[in-house]
């Protein structure tokens, strides 16, 4: 038993406002959660949904219904968070599907997590319904890439904006998840301290570490079947990007260093790999960079996420021919 919104770190503003806008007169409404990934915006949406479903309208946690909000069991909820590189028809169809039960929650609530994976049938079918929901019907969409979105679907939407999370509100997750990588939470993204402690993290890296050599020697070498292994899905492939651009920083951060322990390196065990890569001319390195800057919109389109690895690699020797 839990009282969601204290789980929440940091963005008062934004919990405040919430909180304000559904207090006052608004009967129905649908909002954007838009900002970096692992920062708990879908947190708060929970919470919000807790507190308005509990029945001393105050998100106690203690209540039945703060418990079942918890659980994800709740009759006023529904909490659309596939796995899926795409959210498709299957989703809208359980939303409306929702929304015909009758419910004995006097508000509804419904979360769509990573909702820039929407396709374009899936988002047309929303359309309307997150234009005008029925009443006591809130939608909360969270979106990690603003880009990702139909402006439609923008348009249709109150943006709520979040920020990374500041120095102090990550020592305090830290403290309450044991978290021991500083250098990813000086990122102020909660996702990449996470993702760390799993098992899949170091390959990832690994294939990081790997294109950069590529770029590095000026070389092209396709990907082993090892290599392929280590990318499953659009989602591992977004960590391998995140690890990429890290790693450039760091390289860039060395090299303009006065010396070479003076730079705070994030990945702090490839330190060696990072000291040899920043030998290379910073032009090189500043020119990947943009290259993945531009590439990774494309990321949800691309078929092939192996063939799109390794557009990286030959886009970036071709601009340096």
């Amino acid at each position: 038993m839990a009282q969601i919104a204290a789980q929440v770190i940091g963005h008062r503003n934004q919990w405040e406002q919430v909180k304000k806008i559904i207090s006052s007169d608004l009967l129905s409404g649908s909002f954007l959660f838009a900002g970096p990934e692992g920062i708990g915006k879908k947190k708060m949406a929970l919470a919000a949904a807790q507190y308005f479903l509990c029945e001393t309208k105050s998100g106690c946690g203690q209540c039945g219904s703060c418990r079942r909000v918890e659980s994800g069991t709740h009759e006023g909820l529904l909490l659309i968070d596939e796995a899926d590189d795409i959210l498709k028809m299957d989703e809208v169809h359980k939303i409306k599907e929702f929304l015909k039960l009758k419910s004995l929650s006097h508000s509804r609530f419904i979360i769509i997590n990573n909702s820039h994976k929407m396709n374009i049938p899936t988002s047309n079918a929303l359309l309307k319904t997150l234009e005008e929901p029925p009443e006591g019907v809130y939608f909360f969409l969270i979106s990690s890439r603003m880009s990702g979105l139909l402006m439609t679907i923008k348009s249709r939407c109150r943006l709520i904006p979040f920020s990374i999370l500041t120095e102090k509100d990550l020592e305090r997750v830290s403290l309450m998840n044991d978290f021991t990588l500083t250098n990813f939470k000086n990122s102020g993204q909660l996702h990449l301290v996470s993702k760390s402690q799993d098992k899949e993290f170091r390959s990832v890296v690994e294939l990081a570490c790997e294109i950069l050599d590529c770029i590095a020697e000026g070389r092209f070498t396709p990907l082993t079947d090892a290599h392929k292994s280590t990318v499953k899905n659009k989602d591992q492939f977004q960590d391998l990007i995140t690890y990429l651009e890290i790693l450039v920083r760091d390289i860039l951060l060395t090299q303009s260093a006065h010396g070479e322990s003076e730079a705070a390196v994030y990945f702090e065990e490839y330190r060696k790999d990072i000291q040899a890569w920043s030998l290379v001319n910073s032009a090189v390195w500043s020119q990947f960079y943009e290259i993945l800057e531009i590439k990774k919109e494309d990321l949800f389109l691309s078929p092939d996420s192996n063939l799109f690895i390794e557009s990286l690699i030959v886009d970036n020797l071709r601009s340096v021919v």
